[in-house]
């Protein structure tokens, strides 16, 4: 018997013998859906009042809807990075596109593989090829972009050569991922992840969907945001396609189906229309979405604080995958550093309404974006009620009061300094703990522990 099968044989038995299914036939498979640049409250699944949504809506409705999930940065590389390893931005060092997520990192296609899953990835941007070390773990990773089929077209990006292809449609994505599950969706137990990048600018939607939103009000901003939520539209389309797909090869009941974004789209609420400078509610408070029929509960809000860092943990816990080295077998790694809420999961219960979101603003050379002026790295700590930003290196300190301001627009620092200095110091223990925990110093490079020392984020 191969070690596969030995692994297989295994997990088998140990579902029949008090698993969450007893008498199933094979551990459950994990079909991952990452959007990038989804911005929560633009989701009709979410409330908003134009349909962009439906096909999420109805996942919604069948499993759970977290309402306050949360991207650790408003940047694709480095929320996938967490999204793939459970660490933090301070700890992979993944600050920015363009990076490489170090091969030391255990992502969670590596765990499930090496207990017998067989893994396929499907990126739907440059920003996260091979090249960069998001295919850690899969048995195949597509990144192939033609130039005819990319509504981005680049020859270069962060020095890297891109072949004038630089993204994929959603339609495009779809297919991809339907071929898959036909061709392998018998041979489970299995992960698919699966990227969708047409929210991203420029927004280009298929006329068919462009003229179901047209502008509301005149000029530019009216004209760009309506066009990014009927990008929204096409992208729930075809994840509809997929999903479908699903139902049709009969493997909707052993799947468990897991949505998210890795960030939200600006549109102009702090000054900026796209992501990446800021890390307000509107660049990192991001959909997500859990189903797995029988096993989680259906049409359930979940409130309470979740960040892309507790997918890894969680999805082990339900799937029942112990990581190599885990004392108390819950799937939570030694270096890993979000939570395993499986449990919660199980039961749709509410989280902890005071966990603390660490959240990171990537790191810029001193520059101008637009009109807004960005230097070095920052950071926000989001803590019941209340949220503190800080970058030092543009002079900023910031404190807002969520339940009387949700918009974040009146800055209340000067008018509560000892509140901002106590969230302060809690941020620069949260940020000293994060860099230096499990892995400790070896995760975080020299020059990074000296960036966080000059910035006062470590002890």
């Amino acid at each position: 018997m191969t070690s596969r099968a030995l692994v297989l044989a295994l997990l088998v038995a140990t579902a029949a013998c008090g698993g969450d299914a007893p008498g199933a036939a094979r551990p459950a498979n994990l079909l991952l859906l990452s959007v990038d640049t989804l911005r929560q409250d633009r989701c009709s699944a979410y409330g908003h009042d134009r349909p962009t949504t439906p096909r999420l809506a109805r996942l919604a409705a069948e499993g759970l809807r977290f309402d306050d999930a949360f991207a650790p940065t408003s940047t694709t590389g480095p929320s996938h990075a967490s999204l793939f390893t459970g660490l933090f931005p301070v700890a992979h060092r993944v600050v920015r596109n363009g990076l490489v997520l170090d091969e030391r990192h255990r992502t969670l296609a590596e765990s499930l593989r090496d207990a017998g899953w067989r893994t396929a990835g499907i990126a739907s941007s440059f920003v996260l090829e091979e090249r960069f070390g998001y295919a850690q773990g899969f048995d195949v990773w597509q990144d192939e972009f033609s130039v005819s089929g990319s509504s981005m077209r680049l020859a270069e990006w962060h020095g890297e050569e891109t072949d004038g292809g630089f993204d994929r449609r959603a339609t495009a994505t779809a297919k991809r991922a339907v071929r898959w599950l036909e061709t392998h969706g018998d041979d489970g137990p299995w992960f698919l992840f699966a990227h969708w990048f047409d929210p991203h600018n420029p927004y280009d939607p298929p006329p068919a969907h462009a003229v179901r939103f047209p502008p509301r009000g005149a000029g530019v901003v009216p004209e760009a945001v309506a066009r990014y939520e009927a990008e929204i539209a096409y992208t729930d389309e075809q994840i509809g396609v997929v999903l479908d797909a699903l139902d049709r090869l009969g493997l909707a009941e052993d799947t468990l189906v897991l949505l998210v974004a890795d960030h939200g789209e600006e549109l102009m609420d702090h000054g900026h229309m796209e992501h990446g400078v800021h890390i307000y509610d509107e660049t990192v408070r991001v959909p997500m979405i859990a189903r797995w029929p029988g096993r989680l509960p259906a049409g359930v809000v979940v409130s309470g604080p979740v960040e892309l860092a507790d997918v890894p943990p969680t999805v082990r816990g339900l799937l029942g995958v112990a990581e190599v080295g885990d004392g108390d077998g819950t799937g939570d790694a030694p270096d890993v550093q979000g939570r395993d809420l499986s449990a919660a999961w199980r039961a749709g219960a509410a989280l902890d309404p005071d966990h603390a979101v660490l959240l990171h603003r990537r790191h810029y050379e001193p520059r101008t974006e637009g009109t807004i002026a960005v230097a070095g790295e920052g950071f926000g700590l989001r803590v019941g009620g209340w949220k503190l930003v800080v970058a030092e290196e543009e002079g900023r300190r910031e404190l807002y009061d969520l339940a009387a301001d949700p918009g974040e627009t009146v800055d209340l620092s000067a008018r509560e300094p000892e509140r901002a200095a106590r969230l302060a110091r809690r941020l620069a223990d949260l940020l000293a703990e994060r860099a230096r925990g499990g892995d400790a110093e070896d995760t975080v490079d020299e020059d990074g522990l000296r960036r966080l020392e000059a910035l006062g984020y470590t002890k």
